[in-house]
């Protein structure tokens, strides 16, 4: 009985103490200060997000990952741009939860939601997302979405993703599922693949071109420099790049953008240095292509 009265006393004296305002039991119970302010932010960060402000994405940034457990159900909201921009925060926080409500909404009604989805996708997903990208592959509805899924696929898996991949894109007939296939195939090592894909890249024209070109960017290969080198003799325009009124060119040729992939991938120096804003000389084309030459 004694050591039950004592141990009654002692927890009547903690209470007390607690009662009284003692700063052990404050700090039990009391949010600190910081905590509660961030979560206020938050609360302010999803009533941007509801009251549909663009700017919600600059407090999103900042804010971090601490932000996704209140956006990711604010991707499903009934209203669409709602889901857009709770997305697009999401692709500025990352975060639990970012990746899997951007695969979530590639089948979206809204394009512009779809849209968002892959940006965030595009800035997120790692390789230990592929598997789940391989399965949005198969059950996107989107064409566009499934190219660009392919193309992510290509940047963030292996080899050893080859035959899952393949197994996808046979079951997808469209042209640019197709053209996200091939590329994804021919950057993971699938041999056929990087043959289709050079012979696509030295035969297409205008904006498959365009794209063929982006692709081979991303691939960045030395196994791209035969292709590459047939089009230093194409000047035919091909990227938009000025500003009217400014010094320099409006527009690179296919040649001019051909040369900068030589160089970048190649490495190699050469007598002028080549920029991302240059419409090459004849000269300087022929330079490369010598230096390429078989």
């Amino acid at each position: 009985m004694r050591g039950w009265r004592w141990n009654h006393g002692g927890l009547l004296a903690a209470l007390l103490l607690c009662c009284g305002g003692g700063a052990a039991c404050q700090t039990r119970t009391q949010a600190s200060p910081d905590r509660l302010r961030a979560g206020a932010r938050v609360s302010d960060l999803t009533a941007q997000v509801r009251a549909k402000d663009p700017s919600a994405t600059l407090l999103a940034a900042e804010l971090g990952p601490a932000a996704a457990p209140a956006l990711v159900p604010l991707t499903r909201d009934a209203d669409e741009e709602v889901r857009e921009i709770a997305l697009l925060c999401l692709a500025e926080t990352g975060g639990n939860g970012a990746v899997r409500a951007a695969i979530a909404r590639l089948n979206d009604s809204a394009p512009m939601v779809r849209g968002a989805a892959l940006r965030g996708l595009g800035r997120l997903a790692g390789a230990d997302n592929v598997p789940a990208l391989l399965h949005a592959l198969d059950a996107t509805d989107d064409a566009g979405a499934r190219r660009y899924v392919a193309l992510l696929i290509g940047r963030l898996g292996s080899a050893g993703d080859v035959p899952a991949l393949r197994t996808a894109c046979q079951r997808l007939h469209d042209p640019d599922s197709e053209e996200g296939c091939v590329a994804a195939l021919a950057q993971l090592g699938d041999a056929p693949m990087r043959e289709e894909f050079a012979r696509r890249l030295t035969t297409t024209t205008d904006r498959a071109l365009a794209r063929y070109l982006d692709d081979a960017e991303q691939i960045h290969a030395r196994w791209l420099l035969p292709a590459l080198a047939t089009r230093l003799s194409d000047t035919s325009e091909i990227r938009w790049i000025g500003v009217d009124g400014l010094p320099g060119p409006k527009s690179l040729r296919v040649a001019d953008v051909a040369l900068n992939l030589i160089a970048a991938i190649s490495g190699r120096t050469f007598s002028f240095t080549p920029a991302p804003n240059v419409r090459y000389t004849d000269d300087q084309l022929a330079e490369v292509r010598a230096a390429v030459a078989p």
